[in-house]
């Protein structure tokens, strides 16, 4: 529509909205930010899981840590710690110390070989309890425990990894 201004000449009112070329260019930059988003989000996800199954491993070796504690220097044998539910059923238990556990239903680390508990098939934890004589000869033989919790992950799509932490148990007096 054109508006005659008073001598006579035309001037056109301008138009509102968006040239083709603003169009353009807009969707060009939001397909690029798809683009990076795209790329970066799998990585963020895969990182998140890694950080995810680090966490986890260290909260269970800390609760396993704690168990331990509270089960006491003299209690520090594979029945006990069997009927505590700290460790799982083996074969044949060690007689003397070193001992090395395994566990992967107590705590439900592994449950019944699906991923139903923190990690997938094929993971296991580990606890391993040494005289701590054997590795500092001024203490005494028998009275402090060097114990190692080990837990290893691997597979079903997420990153694979092992945390480790250990703990000394000593005996009180009073057991």
């Amino acid at each position: 529509m054109h508006r005659i201004d008073g001598i006579g000449t035309r001037r056109r009112r301008r138009q509102r909205g968006f040239t083709l070329m603003e169009v353009t260019l807009a969707l060009i930059i939001f397909l690029m930010m798809t683009l990076v988003f795209a790329a970066v989000f799998p990585v963020a996800v895969r990182g998140a899981q890694f950080s995810n199954n680090y966490a986890q491993a260290a909260q269970l070796a800390q609760h396993k840590i704690d168990q331990l504690r509270a089960a006491g220097f003299s209690k520090m044998d594979y029945t006990d710690l069997y009927n505590q539910g700290i460790i799982d059923a083996m074969n044949a238990p060690p007689a003397s110390l070193p001992y090395s556990f395994t566990f992967t239903g107590a705590d439900n680390l592994v449950s019944a070989g699906t991923t139903q508990g923190f990690f997938p098939p094929g993971s296991a934890g580990t606890i391993s309890v040494v005289d701590y004589s054997t590795m500092n000869p001024t203490v005494p033989a028998g009275q402090v425990d060097y114990v190692t919790i080990a837990i290893n992950w691997s597979g079903g799509g997420i990153s694979s990894g092992s945390y480790q932490v250990s703990a000394m148990i000593i005996k009180m007096a009073h057991q």
